[in-house]
């Protein structure tokens, strides 16, 4: 949960980096609704604490137990600008 105040009369930009991690992630996908201030995603990725027991161990020690993270958030001001990208391609 995170609360974030930007100075009156300064742009404001909040960069959502879904994807990428140093842990390795794989999957990722972020819909931007500017009609209701929203942006809701959802990642798959894993090793977070290290490796589980369903995910590699001795025999496999580079297999990695993988789970999906899911994110949203609501926003209280209208958004002036939105926009994606995947690798160097922007949308």
């Amino acid at each position: 949960m995170g609360d974030f105040a930007f100075p009156v009369g300064s742009a404001a930009n909040l960069l959502f980096r879904a994807s990428n991690s140093l842990n390795s992630s794989e999957d990722a996908e972020i819909s931007i609704d500017a009609s209701t201030r929203t942006v809701h995603g959802s990642v798959l990725t894993g090793g977070f604490c290290g490796r589980r027991g369903n995910g590699g161990g001795a025999s496999n020690a580079n297999r990695r137990s993988y789970y999906r993270l899911y994110f949203s958030a609501v926003f209280d001001r209208d958004f002036a600008r939105t926009g994606t990208w995947k690798d160097a391609t922007m949308s």
